[in-house]
């Protein structure tokens, strides 16, 4: 019998997430979402979450909106009272201030294509400074590869539609 990876919305496990992080343990989750695009894929590459007993800035922190629904952001800023600007590295705009307490978990190890990364190191660095000095360029990147994207494959969805 063939194995098959099922992926439970986060929606559906925060419950259980928040639960584990708060005991002091991690948990492994499936990324969902294009959020954090281009650094995780959606329903592919995988997060450890560890408890968040230090916040820095460029930490990806997994947390609670207001409205209940569990994010996982990157922090832009902290502010000077004690609140964090957070930002998905495919978001054009920063979410509204997070408090300390919504913060229930950062991402301490992912998993990219197969290979584990840490969040450090050199490569790593580079892509989240860069990343975040284009913020206020995204938009015209976004467009850009969209474009692109539109171009190479509407070209194939119409070769497709035509001989069918």
């Amino acid at each position: 019998m063939e194995h098959q990876r099922k992926i439970a919305d986060v929606e559906l496990m925060g419950a259980l997430v928040e639960e584990t992080l708060s005991r002091g343990n991690s948990v492994k989750i499936t990324v969902t979402g294009n959020s954090m695009y281009p650094l995780f894929h959606s329903r592919r590459d995988t997060v450890v979450l560890s408890p968040a007993d230090k916040i820095k800035k460029y930490d990806i922190t997994f947390h609670r909106r207001q409205d209940g629904r569990y994010i996982l952001h990157r922090v832009l800023r902290i502010q000077k009272d004690g609140t964090y600007l957070i930002a998905g590295d495919n978001e054009l705009k920063t979410e509204p201030p997070v408090r300390r307490e919504q913060i229930l978990g950062v991402v301490t190890e992912f998993t990219r294509w197969g290979r584990a990364c840490k969040p450090k190191g050199l490569k790593y660095w580079l892509y989240v400074r860069i990343w975040h000095l284009l913020m206020p360029y995204r938009w015209k990147i976004v467009n850009f590869r969209l474009r692109k994207y539109r171009k190479i494959f509407g070209e194939q969805i119409n070769e497709k539609s035509e001989s069918d």
